[in-house]
């Protein structure tokens, strides 16, 4: 009977051994999941203040495309004045 107790005793403490393995594995997995959160938090601040740059630099563009536009339309402004100038001073020369 002593030696019965003992087989079962000794199956306890394996399963027991088991189990804390088990819980020390689980420990390392949330663990890993806080890491793993704490980095998708982080990456995810990043983007965000990636994305509020690219923002501002598309404002700045948008910005400057409606200056060269004003600039564009003057200076074909100014280069059909000059060619109108030219032509109206051939024509009376001829």
């Amino acid at each position: 009977m002593a030696e019965t107790q003992a087989k079962r005793l000794e199956r306890i403490e394996s399963k027991l051994d088991q189990l804390a393995d088990t819980v020390v594995a689980l420990a390392r997995v949330e663990e890993k999941i806080d890491d793993l959160e704490t980095r998708r938090k982080e990456s995810h601040e990043r983007v965000n203040r990636l994305s509020e740059k690219i923002d501002h630099v598309h404002a700045g563009v948008h910005k400057i495309e409606t200056r060269l536009g004003i600039v564009e339309k003057v200076v074909w402004l100014v280069a059909a004045s000059f060619i109108v100038a030219i032509i109206t001073q051939l024509t009376d020369v001829i």
